[in-house]
């Protein structure tokens, strides 16, 4: 987490030092620990949900015949779509809370 805020503050900021850039961060996260924890808890709480939804369809496909294996590829990816809007929904709202919550 003090990682990726620091890539925030590396933008945001338009910081051009890196260290500098992670002390904003940990200054950030000092003053901001618990909100932003509870960002990162909604957000696994979701891609848990979401997992655990891919895995109930799957197992019901099974591996039975072409068009179940094609239906189980097609949403393996779309399972593959939904983690990566996840990733962009973690940075994009660490990004707004940095941003309105200056240090």
């Amino acid at each position: 987490m003090i990682v990726d805020y620091a890539r925030i503050a590396v933008v945001a900021d338009e910081e051009k030092k890196v260290l500098r850039a992670l002390r904003h961060a940990l200054t950030f996260l000092r003053k901001r620990f618990f909100r932003a924890w509870a960002i990162y808890l909604i957000i696994v709480a979701l891609t848990v949900a979401g997992t655990v939804i891919f895995h109930a369809v799957l197992g019901r496909l099974g591996a039975v015949g072409l068009g179940r294996v094609v239906i189980g590829l097609v949403w393996m990816q779309i399972y593959i779509v939904f983690r990566i809007w996840v990733r962009t929904l973690f940075v994009a709202a660490q990004a707004e809370f940095y941003r309105a919550h200056p240090y």
